[in-house]
C-alpha cells in the first residue's frame, strides 16, 4: 500500500467513529423528545395513570397512583426551564403545572422539578424522582 493511503486509514476510521457516535446521541436525543413529550402528553390529555409508566422501577415501586385521578384535570403543562444534561444519561427540566379537581373547581399550581435518566438496558427514558402529589 503506498503512503498516502496508509495515512488516510486513520483519518477515515476517525471519522468513521465519529459519525456512529453522532448517530447514536442524535437517536438518544430523539429518545428523550419522544419520553419528555409522551409524558406532557399523558398528563395533558387526563392519563395520569399513564404518566407512571414513565417512572423508573426503583421510583414506581415506591410511588402509587393516585386514586384521585379520574377527578384530576391538568389544564397548563409548560416547560419553564427546558432539558439540561447533567450527564451524558441525565437530564433535568422544570415545568410549571397547573391543574384542577373537577368536584371542587380550584385552580392549583405547581412546579415540578424532573429527573430524567437514560436505562441503555431498555433504550429509554426514565423518571427517576416521584410525580408530584395533586392535591
Amino acid at each position: 500500500m503506498n503512503r498516502p493511503l496508509r495515512l488516510l486509514w486513520p483519518v477515515a476510521l476517525l471519522l468513521l467513529a465519529a459519525g456512529c457516535e453522532s448517530m447514536a446521541e442524535r437517536r438518544q436525543a430523539e429518545s428523550l423528545r419522544q419520553a419528555l413529550r409522551g409524558f406532557e402528553t399523558a398528563l395533558r390529555w387526563d392519563r395520569i395513570e399513564q404518566a407512571y409508566g414513565f417512572l423508573s422501577p426503583g421510583v414506581l415501586e415506591r410511588q402509587e397512583t393516585p386514586p384521585n385521578t379520574a377527578d384530576l384535570r391538568v389544564v397548563r403543562y409548560e416547560v419553564l426551564e427546558p432539558p439540561v444534561f447533567l450527564a451524558e444519561d441525565r437530564v433535568t427540566q422544570l415545568v410549571l403545572l397547573e391543574y384542577v379537581h373537577e368536584s371542587r373547581q380550584v385552580l392549583k399550581r405547581l412546579q415540578d422539578r424532573q429527573y430524567w435518566r437514560f436505562d441503555a438496558e431498555r433504550g429509554q427514558w426514565l423518571r427517576t424522582n416521584p410525580i408530584p402529589d395533586f392535591e
